[in-house]
């Protein structure tokens, strides 16, 4: 089990992994990531700013019976922020809870997406995603394909209105069970 609280990644141009980076696959069981931050500041000299995974960013997440609350993406000047709290290309949920968690975007806030969690393909098996905000769209989860097995997503919020619990990208699946 991981407990990682109050990290921080923060720099001028990209800022990934408030707790933890990892090129490949981040794997966490067990474990609670609180008040952790990836915050990238927009320069003069540096135009393009990204931060992403205020918690944990990697190619592939897999989270069991893990927590993820107060942790946030935060950017200054023109850029992006994804994942308030876990930011991926591949990400597995299961059991696990993100709640309270803040996508904060910079001068164009509609830039921020995913205030839980963003990812190219995000499942959600018997999670819950709550209370999360993103300055931009998606304020529970943003992703390209999404899956949500007996979980629950709710009071989440978009400040741009856009897929306040959740939003895909067009042309892309979603897929939504109960298990009996």
């Amino acid at each position: 089990a991981v407990h990682a609280t109050g990290g921080g990644s923060g720099f001028t141009g990209y800022a990934l992994g408030g707790a933890a980076y990892a090129g490949y696959t981040i794997t966490a069981t067990h474990s609670t990531f609180t008040g952790n931050s990836a915050t990238s500041i927009a320069n003069s000299s540096f135009y393009a700013t990204y931060a992403g995974g205020g918690a944990l960013y990697a190619n592939t997440i897999n989270a069991t019976a893990s927590t993820f609350s107060g942790n946030s993406a935060h950017v200054t000047g023109n850029a992006k922020s994804a994942g308030g709290a876990v930011y991926g290309g591949t990400i597995t949920l299961t059991q696990s809870t993100v709640t309270g968690n803040h996508a904060i975007g910079g001068h164009y806030a509609y830039y921020a997406y995913g205030g839980g969690v963003s990812g190219r393909e995000v499942k959600l098996d018997r999670s819950t995603v709550d209370g999360n905000l993103s300055d931009g769209s998606g304020g529970g989860v943003d992703s390209s394909t999404f899956g949500c097995y007996d979980s629950t997503v709710s009071g989440n919020h978009s400040a741009d209105g856009t897929g306040g619990g959740a939003q895909r990208s067009e042309e892309h699946t979603s897929e939504l069970q109960s298990h009996h």
